[in-house]
């Protein structure tokens, strides 16, 4: 399953096409099959959302979140696809990606559908996936293009309070705006990845399985930080001295934090997942600790 998740985040980070993956991986055929098979079954939902729900534990916040941030990108996409559409506001053809975060900008729901269907139509197709899992969500803030009928429906259906931010057009200067800014940050950090910087997927669904995929795996090297601060926190002074060895042999003596990882991955992933999301965090952690040589 190594090989698998390497070749896919390969794909997802330099944008490849299936058939052009190196041979060091497996087949393409191979690992596209798993992708499909992921993807439609939830189980690139399910590592995600367990992701999540560790990273907010030691921020120090619920699982659940209570306030949400919602908005869309407009993406251009290529010929070939399901549900594409013209953007007439930002004339863009191509496809709308709908998403909610939560304060840390850390995804919660996503919804791909054509870009011409406007943001205050298409909403309710991205926030009704809060309502079965987000329990204590109480508050959404939304821009002005969430204005109208959408306040009422949110409010009749999920029990939230849609919080319209507007931008002040006395303003000639550049402001974020309050907590609007979480989630524009969020589409700033699917540019890291060129296979979401245009619509390549045919299937929409593949292309909301591929944000979760972005997601994951700067979840992941986040959490690779945590255990490093907390290891290099805790060194002795005989580990610290410029010793890189001492300093890899004391990290892992602090890897119950990446078998937490691997116990929580292992049933969605089968019996190899545990092997692999260990490694996956240890060979983080070793960049560093033992940083390469320029």
């Amino acid at each position: 399953m190594k090989d698998i998740f390497d070749a896919i985040f390969y794909l997802l980070k330099t944008g490849c096409q299936w058939r052009q993956l190196p041979g060091d991986f497996p087949a393409w055929q191979t690992v596209y099959y798993y992708f499909r098979k992921w993807s439609r079954d939830g189980t690139i939902k399910k590592i995600h959302a367990f992701l999540r729900g560790l990273l907010r534990r030691r921020a120090g916040r619920e699982t659940s979140p209570s306030v949400g941030v919602i908005d869309s990108q407009s993406v251009r996409g290529t010929y070939r696809g399901r549900e594409r559409g013209i953007d007439g506001g930002k004339r863009v053809k191509g496809r709308k990606r709908h998403i909610v975060v939560d304060t840390q900008g850390l995804v919660l729901a996503v919804k791909v559908h054509s870009a011409n269907r406007h943001d205050s139509k298409a909403a309710m197709d991205v926030l009704s996936q809060l309502k079965p899992e987000f329990r204590r969500m109480k508050k959404i803030y939304a821009d002005g293009g969430y204005r109208g009928d959408l306040k009422d429906i949110v409010k009749k259906e999920l029990k939230c309070d849609l919080k319209i931010t507007l931008r002040k057009d006395s303003s000639k200067t550049f402001k974020p705006l309050p907590k609007r800014w979480v989630v524009e940050r969020t589409f700033a950090w699917f540019e890291s990845y060129r296979r979401l910087s245009r619509e390549y997927e045919f299937e929409t669904k593949h292309s909301e399985n591929m944000i979760y995929l972005a997601m994951i795996n700067l979840m992941v090297k986040r959490l690779c930080s945590y255990i490093i601060q907390q290891a290099l926190s805790d060194m002795p002074d005989a580990a610290a001295d410029d010793d890189a060895d001492g300093a890899v042999d004391y990290f892992e003596f602090h890897r119950s934090s990446s078998q937490q990882l691997a116990v929580g991955l292992q049933p969605h992933l089968g019996r190899r997942g545990e092997t692999y999301h260990t490694s996956a965090i240890v060979r983080h952690a070793r960049q560093f600790v033992y940083p390469p040589r320029v």
